[in-house]
């Protein structure tokens, strides 16, 4: 898919850009909290585009793989309708608990990096449509 002409970085370049910068918690000024994420993640497995898409699977990419994988499929990012925690527990052998703490982290962990900021604008770009 062609780079979106407003600047719309594409998914190698943000996920390149995830592994090389380090940035502190405190410098991130518009760094989204748990449920803020949350929300940007279930909205983009909802309706999210291509573009929307890419960018939260780059995001993602920063995380462990059970990390990202409960939140794959916790928020439909896998393709298929968001799951309960029960249901997600079941796929990877864990119990309920286990996949809160798990989601808890991830979430957490995106929050704390550049990762937040960059699916703080996944949302804008969204409401703005």
């Amino acid at each position: 898919m062609a780079a979106d002409p407003e600047g719309v970085e594409d998914v190698e370049s943000i996920a390149q850009r995830l592994v090389d910068e380090d940035v502190a918690e405190d410098e991130l000024d518009s760094a989204l909290d748990y449920a803020e994420i949350s929300d940007v993640l279930l909205t983009v497995g909802v309706k999210g585009t291509i573009d929307d898409i890419d960018t939260v699977l780059a995001c993602l990419s920063s995380l462990e793989p059970r990390q990202a994988s409960v939140l794959l499929m916790r928020y439909g990012l896998d393709g298929g309708e968001p799951k309960r925690q029960a249901e997600v527990g079941a796929r990877l052998g864990v119990s309920s608990s286990q996949v809160s703490r798990i989601e808890r982290a991830a979430l957490e962990h995106l929050g704390d990096t550049v990762a937040g900021q960059l699916l703080s604008d996944v949302m804008v770009r969204m409401e703005s449509v």
